[in-house]
């Protein structure tokens, strides 16, 4: 099944469609927050969907070493100092390094099969 997406907004788009500017302006909404307890200051965290860094700027407030990754050049010229910014389709992501969590917080929300590249990604990314 062949899944073609758009998008309008602001400014430019991402190749899925989405607005880059929309998403650099939105707040953080508390997402992450249930998870604070479980995340020690100076662990590793992989972000996988961190599109502009909207989660990865909190990740970085809790003292994480974070690396970022996102299909989209222009959502990763977004993202914050110092998390380390990967692009590249989570589906063909090869890390050499292992990670203490790994987020998805996005859901993939523009992905056509979210399970088609997580499981193989978290394999890759924690064992």
């Amino acid at each position: 099944m062949n899944h073609v997406f758009s998008g309008s907004g602001p400014g430019i788009q991402a190749r899925d469609g989405c607005s880059v500017e929309l998403y650099r302006r939105l707040p953080y909404m508390g997402e992450i927050d249930h998870l604070r307890p479980l995340l020690q200051a100076e662990s590793s965290a992989l972000e996988l969907g961190c599109g502009t860094g909207r989660i990865t700027r909190v990740l970085l407030e809790l003292d994480l070493k974070v690396t970022a990754v996102d299909n989209s050049a222009e959502m990763l010229a977004w993202v914050p100092n110092p998390a380390v910014a990967v692009h590249a389709n989570i589906e063909e992501l090869r890390l050499e390094a292992r990670f203490d969590t790994v987020l998805l917080a996005s859901c993939l929300v523009n992905h056509p099969s979210p399970k088609a590249g997580a499981p193989r990604c978290r394999h890759r990314a924690c064992t």
